[in-house]
């Protein structure tokens, strides 16, 4: 049985100008990421294009994974033109976008716990590892997962 799916034009604009906007975000961060771990990798004495706290030095996998998100949010520039069956890009890049964030801070908050297990100081690796901008994408991504799940759902007479 098949359900018609119907979205309003005014919000199927701005989940695809929103989509778009956080798959450019996503692809950027995965080509610097990328970028970063191919220079470490090539030439080990060269060490990471792009030296900064924020992104990765070496990488490669979670770069890719930032510019798979990206080229899925990318994909729902459909809804632009009316196409209401592209809000699965958006549903599908905001539960990539919370797999991948939820890792990274769970894995920030392991850093932290092995920090402290240590003796080390746990504050500083928990911010060092928040540092990583799948994270804030993730969290900036929050409002568009939430808009355009509730009204998928709202649609299929499902609530919420």
């Amino acid at each position: 049985m098949a359900v018609r799916l119907e979205l309003g034009r005014t919000f199927m604009r701005r989940a695809a100008i929103y989509s778009l906007a956080l798959g450019a975000a996503y692809w950027l961060v995965g080509a610097l990421e990328m970028a970063n771990a191919i220079s470490s990798w090539l030439v080990p004495g060269l060490g990471p294009v792009l030296k900064s706290p924020w992104i990765p030095p070496d990488d490669f996998f979670g770069a890719f994974s930032a510019m798979v998100i990206g080229a899925v949010f990318s994909c729902s520039r459909g809804l632009l033109k009316g196409r209401r069956e592209d809000i699965a890009f958006v549903l599908v890049g905001t539960v990539l976008a919370g797999t991948f964030g939820a890792l990274y801070i769970l894995t920030s908050l392991a850093g932290a716990l092995e920090a402290l297990i240590a003796g080390e100081e746990a504050l500083e690796a928990l911010i060092e590892g928040l540092r990583r901008p799948e994270i804030w994408l993730f969290l900036s991504s929050l409002p568009l997962a939430y808009s355009s799940w509730t009204s998928v759902l709202r649609r299929e007479g499902r609530s919420c």
